[in-house]
């Protein structure tokens, strides 16, 4: 179709929007947001002062060309009066800023732009007369991003211009990874170490989100590597939180301080050391393990419990660097716990696995609560961590300083995955060895409480049924002669009060060593609904008939 029918819609759009200015501003926009240089000319001839004119989010057809890589559309623009610096919209991005945040996302726009619906109405040739070529370079062989930045330059836009947030346009380009932009925001003299609100340089946001070459870029225009943030986050902490390895191997040879500021902690306490271990880099670890400073009690101190972390955390590569680097398998925590208890507890079957090919004898060692590594791994329903410690024969007969077995910390814990587990084992070895293995569901611990007391005052009952399916007694007496019925009462378990009625209703005539009934237990505690409604039901139970 011919441009004479693009310029008639352009004119009859004109015409007949007079009272629409707002729509002729969005048009205007549109265009320019399109490359249709051609259009935009049109309609600066009719309305001039469109050039400068904001639209609803305070953008002007400049911050769109200049977003969208429309180099052509850039220099109309300018050449008829466009404000270099203009930033009306609540971000306070000049088409500086826009450039370098988006115009990478503008020249892939610019190739792959397809007619869009207005500018098929507009103009139903949608052509960009003298459009650059598909290399997405100018006349002189500039790429599209470096002509648009040195137009906005000569023109006069500020090349350090801050906007809302305190971010130049070179902040946006390394946020960005625009390597072509920030190359030519630093060719016109760009502050490389300018501080956003947050105190983040350049150079920071290159670690996190740019390339090697970007970086290299900032270093090379001599980007400060001792800089830190408003939290003590230097470059080592940006580029180790975020595995970037080349890039961390950079700042080791270009920083200064190096040495120093690898081993500084942040505000909440960590270094990059700690970073790249909480983030799960082994290959990060490995490049600063070897740069710690010798005998720094300092250093040591903060960095002494590593492995522990890594080994709850399940990291199993990071585990076998730290101890490539000498970390002690065997080394206890202020509650005596080795990095195997904690791997154990966490449920880390794999880490569990490793560290028992390196210390078999700690398979058992206790921690200051007397717990042994099998014992954690069973508190938290840790089947995984549970079967490999099997597997490598840990004593799963063991009971804690206060007598408490497996079964008795599983059924406080309502681990049923490792009671379930743990039972058939139980029962196979007591099949082989007959009454000489100990009654393990039915062992008590230090005040005779066994794991049926105990689940019947929790009121866990998936537990209670386990238990009572493996042989435990629901008539066993502790210490002070109460059975599980009296602990359910008093605590108004109901459900588990019917329970243990349904499978023997005479244990509501049990009597403590001060001749007291369930129904005591459950009338002394009735203020509260379960308490009462667990009387209710013992008293029920007194009236029906008993059959034996």
């Amino acid at each position: 179709m011919s441009s004479s029918v693009s310029t008639t819609s352009i004119k009859l759009s004109l015409d007949e929007s007079d009272d629409e200015d707002s729509s002729i501003r969005s048009i205007i926009h549109q265009h320019a947001r399109d490359g249709n240089a051609e259009a935009v000319e049109a309609m600066l001839n009719k309305r001039p002062d469109l050039v400068n004119e904001a639209d609803i989010d305070g953008m002007t057809a400049l911050h769109y060309a200049a977003k969208y890589g429309n180099l052509q559309v850039v220099e109309l623009l300018l050449n008829r009066g466009a404000d270099v610096d203009v930033c009306e919209n609540y971000t306070k991005y000049t088409p500086l800023h826009m450039v370098a945040k988006y115009g990478r996302l503008g020249t892939q726009h610019q190739k792959a732009r397809k007619e869009s619906s207005v500018s098929r109405f507009i103009d139903a040739s949608f052509r960009r007369a003298q459009s650059l070529p598909e290399s997405g370079r100018d006349s002189d062989g500039k790429d599209v991003i470096t002509a648009i930045i040195d137009l906005l330059v000569k023109f006069g836009a500020k090349v350090d211009e801050r906007d809302n947030y305190d971010m130049t346009p070179l902040h946006h380009a390394a946020q960005k990874n625009n390597e072509m932009g920030a190359r030519a925001l630093v060719k016109h003299g760009a502050k490389v170490n300018e501080v956003e609100k947050n105190g983040i340089t350049p150079l920071m946001m290159a670690c996190v989100h740019g390339s090697d070459a970007l970086v290299r870029l900032l270093l090379s225009a001599g980007a400060d590597c001792s800089t830190v943030d408003k939290r003590n986050n230097s470059v080592y902490h940006a580029a180790a939180l975020h595995g970037r390895d080349d890039i961390l191997q950079l700042l080791i040879r270009y920083g200064d301080t190096t040495k120093e500021l690898l081993w500084k902690n942040n505000k909440e306490g960590k270094s990059p050391l700690q970073m790249a271990v909480d983030r799960n880099h082994p290959s990060t670890v490995a490049i600063i393990l070897p740069l710690k400073p010798a005998k720094d009690p300092d250093i040591d101190a903060d960095h002494k419990w590593l492995l522990h972390k890594a080994a709850e955390k399940g990291y199993l590569e990071v585990v076998k660097t730290l101890i490539q680097h000498g970390y002690d398998v065997r080394l206890k925590n202020g509650e005596l716990r080795l990095p195997l208890h904690v791997a154990a507890q966490a449920n880390k079957g794999e880490v569990v696995r490793y560290l028992l090919q390196l210390a078999r004898d700690c398979i058992d060692e206790q921690d200051d609560y007397g717990m042994t590594p099998f014992l954690r791994a069973v508190s938290m329903n840790a089947l995984d961590a549970v079967k490999v410690l099997v597997e490598n024969h840990t004593d799963i007969l063991f009971t804690d300083p206060d007598g408490r077995s497996a079964v008795y910390i599983g059924a406080k814990y309502n681990a049923v995955d490792v009671l379930l587990y743990l039972m058939d084992i139980y029962r196979l070895r007591q099949a082989d060895e007959g009454d000489s293995y100990p009654d393990v569901v039915n062992l008590p611990d230090h005040t005779q409480d066994t794991p049926m007391h105990l689940v019947c005052h929790t009121g866990y009952m998936e537990m209670v049924t386990l238990l009572h399916e493996h042989g435990a007694r629901i008539d066993v007496m502790n210490e002070d002669e109460e059975i599980p019925l009296h602990g359910a009462a008093a605590y108004g378990q109901t459900a588990c009060v019917r329970q243990l009625l349904e499978w023997d209703k005479r244990l509501v005539m049990h009597r403590d060593e001060n001749s007291e009934t369930p129904l005591h237990f459950a009338a002394k505690n009735g203020a509260s609904s379960h308490s009462s409604t667990a009387e209710k039901i013992l008293v029920q139970s007194l009236f029906k008939p008993q059959v034996y």
